[in-house]
């Protein structure tokens, strides 16, 4: 089912994100904490189908438990999908991070190449070249790098990657939709909390268009706005979805070629009118039925 054809309703919530993007909406960060099955991550579809549809850049990051990236990986993620010409310095401290080339190997170790895609620098060792600190990867010392040395990469990584996030939300609205916030690691919100929500805080005319939305379930460590007082000016919070409406439901089903009888109808929208996820099921059981 693609969200095109089969998305319905939610016009409270896309009313707001539309008016964030517009800057009618002086608020820059849409919260959205609600139980699991309500629609969340479709919603977050739609808004990236509504973004691109416009033409703007918009970048989309879903944790899971099968995916829980560390800052750095977040950032090279985001940076991807909103345009790398967009963040040429970033990926090129990246790249000199990741992707220096190894020492040669001993005589006795086999030939072979090396992926250093995912390398958290073990072995890492510290070159001042032209005035900038960069990581000279050793394969051989299998030294993982000190505490120091990590929050230095991050911090490097950090203030260009922000820089240029900033730079290109002058230029017009710029959306980044981060999905299962219940699932993101404890030094990845933290460094969302301090790099980036933080600063669009305390320094709110700066950030122009940018819109940041964050959805997940009440759980976890996903960033949390407290006091409720410091970011009032900035947050929209959303503790639950709006239901759907009795016409999106039906249209819903007959779209997917099911036309039910009143009583039964009457009966599903109550089962469905605040959980899409029962009315994809149902749909699903129903035409399994038929088959």
């Amino acid at each position: 089912m693609t969200v095109e054809r089969y998305f319905k309703d939610r016009g409270p919530e896309l009313k707001i994100f539309r008016r964030m993007v517009s800057g009618e909406e002086p608020r820059r960060i849409l919260d959205i904490c609600a139980d699991p099955g309500t629609g969340k991550s479709w919603l977050l579809r739609r808004m990236v189908q509504e973004s691109g549809q416009a033409g703007f850049p918009c970048a989309l990051a879903d944790f899971a438990p099968a995916w829980q990236p560390g800052p750095i990986k977040l950032m090279r993620e985001l940076a991807e999908r909103l345009g790398e010409e967009c963040f040429s310095d970033f990926c090129t401290q990246d790249a000199l991070y990741h992707s220096m080339a190894p020492p040669p190997r001993p005589d006795s170790e086999p030939p072979g190449r090396v992926d250093l895609s995912d390398s958290d620098f073990r072995g890492a060792q510290v070159r001042d070249i032209a005035g900038r600190d960069l990581y000279d990867i050793d394969l051989h010392q299998h030294r993982p790098p000190t505490a120091a040395e990590a929050e230095r990469i991050e911090h490097q990584l950090s203030a260009a990657f922000v820089r240029e996030l900033r730079a290109l939300a002058a230029k017009g609205p710029t959306v980044l939709l981060l999905d299962g916030c219940e699932h993101i690691p404890v030094e990845t919100a933290d460094w969302l909390s301090r790099r980036l929500l933080y600063l669009m805080r305390d320094t709110p005319g700066t950030w122009w268009r940018l819109v940041v939305v964050l959805a997940g379930r009440p759980s976890g460590p996903r960033p949390a706005f407290q006091p409720w007082a410091d970011w009032r000016g900035i947050v929209c919070a959303l503790d639950r979805l709006s239901d759907f409406e009795e016409q999106h439901v039906r249209d819903f089903f007959q779209q997917c070629g099911l036309y039910l009888e009143a009583a039964e109808f009457a009966f599903v929208y109550r089962v469905c009118k605040a959980r899409p996820l029962n009315m994809a099921s149902i749909v699903e059981e129903l035409l399994g039925g038929r088959r």
